[in-house]
């Protein structure tokens, strides 16, 4: 089968050859009636869910299911692993008598129904265009030509496999006495629900009225607020961190934020676009409701024939922080970074390794005890004069003017972006007296942006620059470029429109950047020292993965281990979720980049140990407290733990 039909075979060979590729193909046909007869009889029997063999049915025929698609060649990595995973939690503690046993395995069927969902993504991707063209050809009526690519999903197996994983999720749903959504910004709003693809300059063009938005999918880097002024809350259809940057922007900009993953659920708030709605989110749950437009709805300013999409808001004008440009050549050590010479982010870090030598006294606690990397600042003024060093200044100097007001529609914003970082991109930076102040023994760093449009009051500009790990500072070409790609993070389509909505002028902007030894954990965090949610400043709020920190805060499709923590009271340590991303980043040795490895959640203590997540969210709590005292305030704090040693890498103000 795997080696095809040869034009020289014999007769009796290629028909032998045809009787397998039937066999196959009625093979899969079986499959599909048998584990749909399954689902049937397992909706049927749905009160039997509060039994053992329930869930040993439908678990043993996702596991089977998978490894059928996995004999299909899709996923067949991932699949393999998922169902070791379902195989593991089908022989341990009934999900019935145990909320961790529930929650860890319902990560793993929202794993399983991404394999699901990838599939038909995929199809909707590659076939339409050529079904109908195929159609046009062959005179199929256009309406059968349409719907071939939906024919072709739901006669698959994967589309029972999603059905079985929608029933799973509804019994789990039942178990843990939760409703389906999970609240990143509580709140109560109310707007004209409109629904849309992601979140973006377009998203509402045109449109000033009060705004709910039903979003399909989101990457986690996008800002809620380049949406314009009149978007008041937003229903994701995927799970994302809390803690990811739109989480944290969301927050900030006070837009109520939601999430649901219940296709039944989005099904009835879809069936609501067009219509006046409200919607309500807080620890009792979430409704989202039709009401009554008022008389004179809310809306946003409108906005000026000459002014550009992007530019109006409705919140007053960010201010870009004060910077002290040095000159040419200039390195300085982390310690020795203000935030007129490097940028808030860059003069954190110096901070914690301050704090991090006074949290190794016996006043601050052993569990309180924490390390924080090496590093140094490229700080501002070093593009500027790379700029006039390549002869490009004037040039540079022409293209901010015309990004001020470039218009959306025409390209020609995405002309400018483009021409802006190309020209910053080719610049090259410093190399060998960053290398003289880092330690001998680096092999790898992470070169990561701090700009002077970070951090501000109404712009968080959390995660909208470039951070770039994995690089070889003793690379001249390698580490300079990489710098280089820092600074021209400045000027994407995305930054530029982020600083249009906080009216924040694009010649203000200036990039300095932060060269820290790269980190090789076992598992990275991100925490706020205040709980989010409900303002709980008794408790705080942790999200775990494996690896690298970047598949926290990019909000790469997944779930992290979610926890909260009181920092009062030991071990009082709540598990509110586990973690199912796919994949992991890890650093190579030398320098050699970064690269994803698969996740086996049956092999993860976090996962499998109630003491490992105690232990953990101990340690946390005790740096998050220290951090908070010594700072003044609550804090956003991004770290990593190795070999049971944190590691905190980032910490700034908690947007409230």
């Amino acid at each position: 089968l795997r080696s095809g039909l040869r034009n020289d075979a014999p007769d009796p060979a290629i028909s032998m050859r045809q009787q397998f590729r039937l066999s196959e193909v009625g093979l899969e046909d079986f499959a599909f009636m048998l584990l749909s007869s399954i689902i049937n009889h397992l909706e049927a029997d749905g009160h039997a869910a509060e039994h053992a063999h329930w869930w040993e049915m439908a678990l043993g025929s996702a596991e089977l299911t998978l490894m059928h698609l996995k004999l299909s060649r899709w996923q067949g990595e991932e699949c393999v692993v998922v169902a070791r995973e379902l195989a593991a939690w089908k022989a341990t503690t009934p999900v019935t008598s145990d909320r961790d046993a529930a929650l860890r395995l319902k990560a793993s069927v929202e794993r399983v129904r991404r394999v699901a969902e990838s599939f038909s993504d995929q199809t909707l991707q590659v076939l339409p265009d050529h079904s109908k063209k195929l159609g046009a050809a062959l005179n199929v009526a256009e309406h059968a030509a349409q719907v071939y690519c939906e024919g072709e999903i739901r006669a698959s197996l994967v589309f029972q496999l999603a059905k079985l994983c929608s029933l799973l999720l509804k019994q789990l749903e039942a178990v843990l006495g939760g409703d389906g959504f999970d609240v990143l910004v509580s709140g109560a709003v109310a707007g004209k629900l409109v629904e849309v693809d992601r979140i973006s300059p377009e998203s509402l063009e045109g449109s000033h009225e009060d705004t709910v938005l039903l979003v399909k999918s989101a990457d986690g880097d996008e800002e809620v607020g380049a949406a314009g002024g009149s978007v008041k809350g937003v229903v994701l259809c995927q799970e994302l961190p809390h803690l990811s940057h739109l989480g944290v922007r969301a927050r900030q900009e006070h837009v109520v934020f939601v999430t649901s993953t219940n296709e039944a659920q989005t099904a009835t708030i879809r069936s609501l676009a067009g219509e006046w709605v409200t919607l309500q989110a807080g620890p009792s749950g979430v409704t989202v409701q039709a009401a009554e437009r008022p008389a004179v709805a809310s809306t946003v300013a409108e906005a000026s024939s000459s002014k550009v999409a992007g530019a109006e808001t409705s919140k007053p004008a960010a201010e870009a922080g004060v910077v002290n440009k040095l000159p040419a050549g200039t390195v300085l050590r982390l310690e020795d970074t203000g935030v007129a010479e490097g940028g808030a982010k860059a003069a954190y870090c110096g901070q914690l390794l301050r704090l991090a030598a006074a949290s190794r006294t016996d006043a601050a606690g052993e569990l309180a005890r924490f390390e924080a990397p090496a590093g140094v600042c490229v700080p501002f003024g070093a593009m500027e004069a790379a700029l006039e060093d390549a002869g490009v200044k004037e040039r540079f100097a022409e293209l901010i003017k015309v990004a001020e007001s470039a218009s959306l529609e025409g390209g020609a914003l995405d002309e400018v972006c483009g021409e802006l970082r190309s020209v910053v991109a080719a610049l090259r930076g410093v190399c060998d007296a960053v290398v003289a102040q880092l330690p001998e023994s680096t092999e790898s760093v992470i070169v990561r942006s701090s700009a002077n449009v970070e951090d501000l009051q109404g712009m968080s500009g959390a995660g909208l620059y470039d951070s770039i790990p994995g690089i070889d500072p003793r690379n001249a070409q390698e580490f300079g470029a990489a710098v280089a790609e820092v600074w021209a993070s400045l000027y994407t389509r995305r930054g530029v429109l982020s600083r249009r909505a906080a009216a924040v002028p694009q010649s203000s902007a200036s990039m300095a950047v932060v060269v820290q030894v790269l980190l090789k954990p076992d598992v990275s965090f991100v925490l706020h020292t205040v709980s989010p949610v409900d303002g709980d400043a008794t408790r705080l709020y942790a999200e775990v993965a494996v690896g690298l920190g970047e598949t926290l805060a990019s909000g790469t499709r997944g779930s992290p281990w979610r926890m909260s923590v009181s920092k009062e009271v030991p071990d009082d340590v709540v598990t509110l979720g586990f973690a199912n991303f796919s994949e992991q980043l890890v650093g190579l040795p030398g320098g050699r980049g970064v690269q994803t490895r698969r996740v086996d959640y049956s092999s993860q203590p976090l996962t499998l140990q109630k003491q490992a997540r105690a232990k953990l969210g101990n340690q946390l709590a005790a740096v998050g407290s220290f951090l908070e005292e010594q700072l003044g305030e609550a804090q956003d704090v991004e770290g990593v733990c190795i070999n049971g040693t944190l590691h905190v890498v980032q910490t700034r103000p908690q947007p409230i």
